[in-house]
């Protein structure tokens, strides 16, 4: 049973839908670094806010990243023209992309997600705590004194 050939609208839409998914999906997760480098420079509150927003964003972000192997593997089921199955599972770069995209989720779910949680619970119990002892208020001088 052929689900749509190769030069299909089907397979075009299919394909798009594919690309975009994994630009939307991994786009949204590629500059985490970036993001918590800024929530490390913004201390306390500010540092937190930038370090949640991130979070829901990337948990967003996973649910694209769950539907690129179903769109991709819906590629390969469609990949037939003139009879010839263009695509197919014998092909070293398609089982090697699938087996990077799950060692790729068992890292993120193993340890990447954890981490990001565990950190923004230690950043709520550092702003819970206040100020260390003799930093005094705002600028950092012992009783709110100016420099």
């Amino acid at each position: 049973m052929v689900l749509g050939a190769i030069d299909s609208d089907a397979y075009k839409i299919v394909l798009t839908i594919h690309i975009l998914t994994v630009v939307i999906g991994i786009g949204a997760v590629m500059l985490n670094g970036l993001y918590g480098a800024q929530a490390k420079a913004r201390k306390g509150p500010e540092g937190l806010a930038i370090a949640e927003a991130n979070f829901r964003v990337s948990m967003i972000a996973e649910y694209f990243i769950y539907a690129i192997p179903v769109f991709g593997i819906g590629l390969v089921f469609m990949s037939k023209t003139d009879g010839v199955q263009v695509y197919d599972w014998d092909q070293t770069w398609i089982w090697l992309s699938i087996l990077l995209y799950i060692v790729a989720l068992g890292i993120s779910h193993g340890m990447v997600i954890p981490t990001a949680k565990r950190m923004q619970v230690l950043m709520k119990e550092l702003n819970a705590m206040g100020p260390p002892p003799g930093a005094g208020g705002p600028g950092g001088h012992p009783g709110g004194a100016p420099a």
